[in-house]
């Protein structure tokens, strides 16, 4: 992972292609009520949040070990503050060009270290509904989600506090329907943000890829900006400045590049690979 770029400077340059709640029993619950004094937040929202306390496992174990990785991603976490205080960057999409490019893991990655902070409450909503990965990568069972609740008239949703991460997890649920791209461009999509927005410290919404459909593109008026996940050696520049195109160029607020191997050791290279 490096620091943030101009995308298609960096791209060019590139010779290849590119506040906690209280501990609560296991099995507990915590109910909270979502608000927000917005006029345009949409309904209240309470969402019971079930403790998890488990034994970190895939990507959550590598992020939470320690070492060259987590301290990337706290170099992210110190530039994404930055821009929150520089544009207001209160609720961040994590996307890229295609899949496989690692914009889950950095999307967890980040909103662990986040939740790292003292008493900050993050939220890590799963806004990729045709591909959900989140829960496979953090070693859960996968629960109804976002999904489920964009397609019901109802205010609850179900979410989980994921331990020893600390975050707030809203998946994406499972829907079989094929209206994708209509429910994340739905009223009650505007509404969720905007409450989740008044709720928590910051929001990390990791998204579809930008280039097999339009759901990322969508949902960039929803969202305050975006990280963009870029593989190397993975998906052909061309494609992935093609991807860039698709978006609005002031919404792209960095690049996040994985195997960058110019910047990195031997050693710091194996620990890349373990991570993702």
């Amino acid at each position: 992972m490096d620091e943030m770029f101009d995308p298609k400077a960096l791209l060019k340059s590139m010779g290849r292609p590119p506040r906690q709640a209280p501990a609560r029993p296991p099995g507990s619950s915590i109910d909270i009520e979502f608000s927000s004094a917005a006029p345009d937040a949409g309904p209240v929202l309470e969402a019971r949040v079930d403790v998890t306390p488990r034994r970190p496992s895939g990507a959550l174990a590598s992020i939470t070990a320690g070492g060259p990785v987590t301290e990337e991603l706290r170099r992210l976490r110190a530039r994404v503050r930055t821009l929150d205080t520089e544009r207001g960057l209160r609720c961040l999409g994590v996307t890229s060009a295609i899949v496989g490019e690692g914009k889950t893991t950095i999307a967890v990655g980040l909103a662990t270290v986040m939740a790292q902070e003292h008493g900050a409450r993050i939220l890590l909503l799963e806004a990729d509904l045709r591909r959900p990965a989140v829960e496979d990568s953090l070693g859960l069972p996968r629960l109804p989600g976002l999904a489920e609740w964009l397609d019901s008239g109802g205010s609850t949703i179900s979410m989980r506090r994921v331990m020893p991460a600390g975050f707030h997890l809203l998946p994406a649920g499972r829907s079989s329907d094929g209206r994708h791209a209509e429910m994340l461009g739905s009223e009650r999509m505007k509404g969720l943000l905007a409450s989740a927005r008044s709720t928590y410290d910051f929001v990390v919404v990791d998204c579809a890829p930008v280039m097999p459909v339009a759901d990322t593109i969508i949902l960039q008026e929803r969202i305050d900006g975006f990280l963009f996940v870029v593989r190397e050696r993975l998906s052909p520049r061309e494609t992935t400045l093609r991807a860039l195109e698709r978006l609005q160029a002031e919404r792209v607020v960095g690049v996040v590049v994985n195997e960058h191997r110019d910047f990195l050791h031997a050693h710091y290279k194996y620990g890349y690979d373990r991570y993702l």
